[in-house]
């Protein structure tokens, strides 16, 4: 059901409700992927953040299905027996036939149940599912690759549970079966082979022949139809679904809503002064800049070079070095690139950065207790302290040591890792290329950091509270489906930048009228050449270096209120309206639904037009009776009181109509009803006042006929005027 655009913020949580109300009592819903309790990329994220949504809705009849990992089952599975009788008789099935199936708590927001099939312990089957999967489908997988190879396991052990679930409840199962991506796919194909009683939904979010298209230089917007060697990834995806999707349903975030404004800023400044600590262990000996006008942007997501636009990014941040320093700028711009790589350890001049920052905070304490002390003894007796004995030699031989150890040869690192293919490094590579490295000159600072932990010895944050540490999330990336990286800053209330080839920012495009108003930066980098789209970058980055402090403020505040289209709450519905419309497919008998014509009219269309017609309506009653009064009025003195009467009406019904706009159709329709009554009243009334003033006025005066001719000259261009008005 597609959102209509808002006109404005305060429209944005004003999404339609779904009329339509399923009985879901009998209803089993099985949400079956790779990512369940099993943290690989984005998935993990919208099944996670998800399932307290889903688990108000369907409650104990909702089931997550994923893949046993002991490390992670150890730390987020409370493992239990099942809950309910067929699902116990469908393990102990499973389990007496040769697999191993366990059941418990995800210990994540609203405890959804998982399933979880140990995809090791049946690899003795793997040659025998490949040849049916061979036969019966014409799908070949190949031996090296085990990716593929877990994921033949893991979808003949969903088919196998999906099935033996249904034969052993006592009635008819009314099953809904919900599938992400290409590794959980394999299961959906097997359940129509197998002609299971299972209403299916199978939800792609990044496919890999889109990752390995562009990512190997190939333009893929005009070569969709290329495949290149990843034939099995390809042909599983087809299988699992149609080249017209039914629905598209955009994925949220749980969002905290904050009681006051102040507080989220009051997050953003705790998190920027961690960054700031880092930043001078980091740039120890060459921290000529000053941290209150420096600027923190970041990237992350895959390391997908190109894909996640990390290449335009530092391409972008080149070119605004050269316009912050022929500008003479004083900002400094910080950019951070939160990408895993394979790296072996910390490097070592970053740890002893940090080593440094911490020797200097000591000294630095020491001096000032030993400074307090003399300070505090010298007012006690009563006595002004002299500036030379608060800071006695020792002190001065303690700071100045502290200062020598600062004194470094070299440039600060840009990377905190030991890369193993340094040489090759996309990231590094570029950096060399542009002559980003640190240095005193440059008002741009590069930082590489393969990981963020709270309990890392560099930087102990999480990802999240590194987020709202910065000033800007920078992600021009070129193959991004959705995108939950723009999406998690702007429910932290922090400015991103996205491009019109990922689906945030298409989204964002779609529903805001003017994104970059709410620190929504779109990129266009689908009309446009890879130069201009950088230059267009280089331009957003510059123009929010020279925001002041309070204009950043500002700016989060407003972004922040974007964060209600991005919730569970409303977006969540899409899923709600995919699974009814699965259960109607598969049982018509039992569901009825009716999808949204997106070629109806809307409704906040119907009610300004039929809002329009009955205003239209009043200006006509109104017109008819002033004519009327005109018409019949046998007094000088009532004709000028109704061409007067009639000039102010026709002014208020002309002012109606251009406030209608923002009044709701129930209430007009009331006020027209009435309408006539008052004006009929109201106009009599006036009409024996005024009319019985002017006729004593202008009987004294004698002056009947000159008054008649100016009441029909001045009334005519008074109602000519009000009406063209």
């Amino acid at each position: 059901m597609p959102l209509a655009r808002s006109i404005s913020v305060t429209s944005l949580s004003g999404l339609d409700e779904w009329d339509e109300e399923f009985e879901l009592e009998d209803a089993v819903l099985f949400e079956i992927a790779w990512e369940v309790a099993n943290k690989v990329g984005g998935i993990y994220t919208v099944i996670q953040t998800k399932a307290r949504l889903t688990c108000e809705e369907w409650g104990e009849n909702y089931f997550l299905v994923g893949p046993y990992t002991e490390s992670n089952v150890r730390t987020q599975v409370e493992l239990i027996e099942p809950t309910s009788a067929v699902l116990r008789r469908t393990i102990d099935k499973m389990n007496s036939s040769g697999c191993k199936v366990y059941f418990g708590r995800w210990l994540i927001e609203g405890s959804p149940y998982v399933i979880l099939l140990d995809v090791g312990f049946t690899a003795w089957s793997l040659d025998r599912w490949k040849s049916e999967l061979w036969e019966n489908c014409a799908i070949g997988v190949p031996w090296f690759d085990r990716e593929a190879n877990d994921a033949v396991l893991f979808g003949f052990l969903t088919a196998w549970l999906l099935g033996e679930y249904a034969a052993q409840c006592d009635e008819a199962p009314r099953i809904l079966a919900h599938f992400h991506e290409w590794l959980a796919g394999l299961g959906l194909v097997l359940c129509r082979q197998r002609h299971l009683p299972v209403a299916t939904i199978f939800t792609t979010h990044a496919t890999l022949l889109g990752r390995y298209l562009c990512a190997g230089n190939v333009d893929f917007y005009n070569n969709l139809a290329e495949v290149l060697s990843i034939y099995y990834y390809y042909y599983c995806c087809c299988c699992c679904c149609c080249c017209c999707p039914d629905i598209v349903t955009p994925n949220g975030l749980n969002v905290k809503k904050f009681s006051a404004m102040h507080e989220f800023q009051n997050l953003h400044a705790t998190s920027k002064a961690r960054i700031q600590e880092f930043i001078r262990g980091h740039f120890y000996g060459h921290l000529d800049f000053n941290l209150d006008k420096t600027v923190f942007l970041f990237i992350a997501g895959r390391y997908e070079f190109s894909n996640k636009g990390a290449d335009i990014f530092l391409e972008a941040l080149a070119r605004l070095n050269y316009l912050l320093r022929v500008n003479h700028s004083e900002v400094t711009v910080i950019a951070f690139f939160i990408m895993p790589a394979r790296t072996n350890n910390f490097n070592v001049e970053t740890l002893k950065g940090q080593a440094v920052r911490k020797q200097l905070w000591d000294t630095a304490h020491t001096v000032k207790e030993r400074f307090g002390k003399k300070l505090y003894e010298s007012l006690l007796v009563g006595q002004l302290p002299e500036v030379s004995k608060l800071l006695d030699k020792e002190d001065f031989t303690m700071m100045k040591r502290a200062i020598f150890a600062t004194q470094r040869q070299g440039l600060p690192p840009v990377c905190t890792h030991n890369m193993l293919e340094d040489s090759t490094d996309p990231i590094l590579s570029c950096i060399r290329r542009i002559g980003l490295f640190n240095s005193a000159q440059d008002r741009v600072k590069v930082h590489t950091h393969s990981f963020l932990s709270s309990t890392s010895p560099l930087l102990p944050m999480d990802y999240e509270e590194f987020v709202r540490g910065c000033h800007l999330g920078v992600f021009p990336s070129y193959y991004e489906p959705w995108g939950y990286t723009p999406a998690e800053c702007t429910v932290m209330g922090i400015p991103s930048v996205s491009t019109n080839l990922s689906g945030f920012g298409c989204f964002m495009e779609e529903h805001i009228a003017d994104p970059s108003a709410y620190g929504i930066y779109i990129l266009d980098r689908r009309y446009r050449g890879v130069d201009e789209s950088c230059n267009q970058l280089t331009t957003f980055l510059f123009q929010f270096c020279q925001q002041s402090r309070r204009q950043r403020i500002i700016q989060r505040n407003r972004t922040e209120r974007l964060s209600d289209l991005l919730d569970w709450r409303y977006l969540g519905r899409y899923y709600v309206a995919a699974r009814h419309m699965a259960l109607a497919k598969a049982f018509p008998d039992q569901y009825m639904y009716e999808p949204h014509d997106p070629t109806s009219v809307s409704p906040h269309y119907t009610r300004l037009v039929k809002y329009l017609y009955w205003s239209l309506c009043g200006i006509f009653i109104v017109v008819f009776i002033y004519w009327w009064n005109i018409y019949t009025g046998l007094y000088v003195e009532y004709l000028y009181g109704s061409l007067y009467t009639g000039g102010i009406f026709i002014l208020v019904f002309m002012w109606n109509i251009y406030t209608g706009l923002y009044i709701l159709l129930e209430y007009l329709y009331w006020s027209l009803y009435t309408a006539g009554i008052f004006i009929l009243v109201f106009i009599y009334c006036w009409n024996i006042y005024t009319g019985l003033y002017v006729l004593v006025e202008y009987f004294y005066t004698g002056l009947y006929v000159e008054y008649l001719h100016w009441s029909l000259y001045t009334g005519g261009i008074f109602i000519l005027v009000f009406i063209d008005w």
